[in-house]
């Protein structure tokens, strides 16, 4: 039937026939709400199930026209007067419609409101439940408060709601999905719009009459609105709702124990308010200020931590990255005390499982390595949807990474670094969240390894420069394992940190330390990543504008040449063949066209130099890679620059004329295709060249021989 509504282009409005017909269906018996939100529930569950159509996923079914139909449902519902087992129901079939099936609206929370809020002074109790399912007086403020934050909690095991929770508990569970939502959408107006409809119900009689449940379940609903969003521009006017409830009535006509009973539960219900108001603010004020030496913070954790109270105030993914800050400045026995709390939470031991040795007396394991060791390998353990759900708490953890700590410097900076790297090496799936730019992989390049002073080159300290030089090839090994080719983000980060840190490198005093992160770089095993990276860094510093250097072309190509130098000396054959691929053609380029003044131009010619004595070796792989440069670099300038072309080719004979005289075939061939563009015969003025070049080649051959 929906169907076939669907069909009609509108002509036909189902829900509205359904609804019209519902009377006759129900003939006039009171509790026929509960069969119309069956109805509707089943209806709504179509929604979820998807179809493919002209290669896209849709829903089903469509949504009805417009949703007063619920509203329209609620209202009724709210005049029967219905009993607990009956609105236990409706709002069991009720949930999942209106905070998933479909869409999110603030519209059915207030109406359901109009039930609850003539009736704060019931137990929502069944008659076959006991007296100790009445939620009056807690043991504690903390327990008070964790009864709110549980019903708040968007993990919570009362997300799905049962038949054994009472119905007020669920009006509050759905309360809380519904400012959640909109404040996850930083929905500030709507989320203002539920607490004023809730807070106008709410006069001075209804807060005379309070009897000690009232009261209680008047706190329940206040601490569960605040724990469900963080809009704090709404937390003073909560209070003053709370300050509303006085804690003794001198009028009252209850008996004295009741008084009491009523005035112990009132003072909870002040004290839990005030709590999360004021001093859950302050301790995290504390543990989030910037300035804050890391001795009192590692002080006032490990004092909290032993107090239950505190520890229910404190959301678990909280205290967990408070460890591992502290895991920056501590090793495992300054840590052991607080390690033993945070393995203990829940919220850990969801996303990893550290063998209790290696946490508590392993004295060679960090416990922050080791946390990210095993969160790698939980996240490759576990399903598609496990990933996610560790993706997401992950991600409120580190969000804001950046500042923990702010401007770090020495050892603290070297251990970020290093920690940063084995995140990202052990688990940069689970920490790499796509178009985000505060999860942690984007915040490790943003702050850490390509910090804005690098990327424009202003203000990097040469202790900077040391601390990154240390790790520097094991980023690139990371992202080496990653995506790069496909991936624009991961891509370009490959390019700046061999393009942008080069330089850097090159300032350091001691050259072999300013070569080694190029080098081990240069020799790693991920020859893919050599050749993705390489061409990119040479187009932006060994590649002529208008026949003048770019900016820092000088220690780059200075670079440059030591890399070939050691790569020589070590007689590594492949990695020097290697070399002559991606940067030979450029640096032969150089050396021809730039301008004389430039003094890059003498250090491409030396290197030049370093590439064809190279070919004096064993390695046929080194003497084709350098033919195929200066083949290439033939036929560009030939037939184009003859002249200065021969020129430049004589100077190189004189460093080694037998490689040089092993490309005159090519030379000639070249020469004859040059010729034929022209299209003017034999072209006597570059027979003319290549015969000098030629004698050249003999004559110097001739000296080698007579000198040898």
């Amino acid at each position: 039937m929906m169907s076939l509504a669907e069909n009609t282009d509108g002509a036909v409005d189902f829900w509205k026939i359904l609804w019209d017909s519902m009377p006759a269906v129900l003939a006039d018996r009171k509790d026929g709400f509960l069969f119309k939100i069956w109805v509707i529930n089943g209806l709504a569950q179509f929604y979820d199930i998807k179809v493919h159509q002209d290669a896209k996923t849709i829903p089903l079914v469509k949504l009805a026209p417009d949703h007063t139909i619920i509203d329209d449902f609620l209202k009724e519902l709210v005049q029967a007067d219905c009993r607990e087992e009956h609105m236990r129901t409706c709002l069991i079939l009720l949930k999942p419609i209106i905070t998933g099936l479909w869409p999110m609206r603030y519209e059915p929370v207030v109406i359901l409101w109009d039930f609850f809020a003539v009736r704060l002074n019931s137990s929502f109790r069944l008659k076959n439940e006991t007296l100790s399912t009445m939620a009056c007086i807690s043991p504690s403020i903390a327990a008070f408060i964790e009864e709110a934050n549980t019903l708040a909690a968007p993990d919570s095991t009362l997300d799905s709601l049962d038949y054994r929770t009472n119905s007020f508990r669920m009006f509050l569970i759905i309360l809380a999905s519904i400012t959640r939502f909109f404040t996850k959408q930083a929905n500030k107006r709507n989320v203002q719009i539920v607490c004023n409809r809730i807070f106008l119900k709410l006069g001075p009689k209804k807060y005379e009459n309070m009897t000690e449940q009232g009261v209680y379940n008047h706190g329940l609903l206040l601490l569960t609105m605040l724990a469900a969003t963080s809009f704090e521009e709404d937390y003073p006017r909560v209070s003053k709702q709370m300050q509303m409830v006085r804690l003794v009535d001198e009028t009252s006509l209850l008996p004295t124990d009741a008084i009491v009973q009523r005035a112990a539960t009132a003072t909870q219900a002040h004290m839990a308010v005030l709590v999360l108001l004021v001093f859950n603010s302050m301790i995290s004020n504390f543990l989030h200020c910037p300035t804050a030496h890391s001795d009192q913070v590692l002080h006032y954790l490990k004092e909290i931590t032993k107090c239950p109270t505190i520890m229910v105030l404190l959301d678990e993914p909280t205290v967990i990255r408070q460890w591992l800050k502290m895991g920056l400045f501590y090793g495992r026995e300054e840590l052991l005390e607080f390690s033993r709390v945070v393995n203990g939470l829940r919220e850990f031991k969801c996303l990893c499982e550290i063998p209790e040795y290696d946490l508590f007396e392993n004295p060679n394991e960090v416990p922050v390595k080791l946390f990210f060791t095993y969160v790698g390998k939980r996240f490759r353990e576990v399903d598609g949807a496990m990933q996610m759900e560790m993706k997401i708490k992950l991600h409120k953890i580190f969000q804001h990474f950046d500042k923990w700590i702010p401007e770090p410097s020495g050892i603290v900076r070297q251990r970020i670094l290093s920690v940063l790297v084995l995140a990202l090496k052990e688990c940069s799936q689970a920490l790499y969240i796509q178009s985000n730019s505060s999860c942690l992989y984007h915040l490790a390049f943003q702050h850490y390894f390509l910090p804005f002073s690098v990327l424009t080159d202003r203000n990097v300290t040469t202790e900077m420069i040391e601390d990154m030089a240390k790790v520097w090839h094991k980023v690139m090994e990371v992202l080496g394992s990653m995506e790069y080719s496909r991936n624009q983000i991961t891509g370009d980060h490959v390019i700046n940190m061999l393009t942008k840190w080069t330089p850097q490198f090159a300032k350091l005093p001691d050259e072999t330390a300013a070569l080694r992160p190029l080098l081990l770089f240069f020799c790693a095993r991920n020859e893919e990543l050599v050749l993705f990276a390489m061409p990119r860094c040479i187009a932006t510093y060994v590649e002529l504008k208008r026949c003048l250097p770019q900016p820092n072309a000088r220690p780059v190509m200075q670079m440059l040449h030591r890399l070939l130098t050691a790569l020589v000396q070590r007689a590594d054959h492949g990695k020097t063949a290697l070399f002559i691929r991606v940067a030979g053609l450029q640096i032969v380029t150089h050396a021809f066209m730039c301008n004389e003044t430039f003094p890059t131009r003498a250090l491409a010619m030396e290197t030049v130099y370093a590439m064809l004595t190279s070919t004096d070796g064993p390695s046929n792989i080194v003497r084709q890679e350098m033919r195929t440069a200066l083949g290439a670099f033939t036929r560009k300038n030939l037939g184009m620059a003859a002249e200065a072309y021969f020129t430049f080719l004589c100077r190189l004979v004189n460093r080694n004329p037998r490689f040089i005289h092993s490309l005159l075939d090519m030379i000639r061939e070249e020469l004859a295709i040059a010729e034929r563009l022209r299209g003017q015969g034999v072209d006597k003025f570059l027979r003319n060249w290549m015969v000098r070049l030629e004698r050249v080649i003999d004559a110097t051959c001739n000296e080698h021989k007579t000198g040898s």
